[in-house]
């Protein structure tokens, strides 16, 4: 009795799904099957070079901006001190010059890295 419940249940729910176009994960046989993905190992000696100069350049300009700001903005004289408004350009100058040059090696790396990682995907 309980067999043929069961049963006729399930005739209930194939009708259904196939009235409603619902395919159910659990009975089709696409879901059952895993695929085995390679693993390959990608070299990204460069990527990491690459980004290590990358933090090099930002710290640089980093310290270099500051400089720039206490030597070129702000100018001292015997009587005090007076701001530099074509120092403190420069200084904006450097620290925007080192913020582009870190960001575009940083998207540089990254896009290496994605195709590296589909090149083996594919492969």
């Amino acid at each position: 009795m309980e067999n043929e419940s069961k049963n006729f249940l399930d005739r209930i729910e194939e009708k259904m799904d196939k009235e409603l176009g619902y395919k159910n994960p659990r009975k089709t046989k696409e879901t059952t099957t895993t695929e085995k993905q390679e693993v390959v190992k990608v070299d990204n000696s460069a990527e990491k070079m690459l980004n290590a100069i990358a933090i090099v350049i930002l710290i640089a300009g980093l310290i270099g901006t500051v400089m720039c700001f206490f030597n070129l903005a702000i100018i001292e004289y015997s009587g005090g001190s007076i701001f530099n408004p074509s120092g403190f350009a420069i200084t904006v100058g450097t620290l925007l010059s080192t913020l582009i040059c870190w960001g575009a090696m940083n998207v540089l790396t990254n896009i290496s890295t994605s195709l590296k990682e589909i090149n083996s995907k594919i492969k």
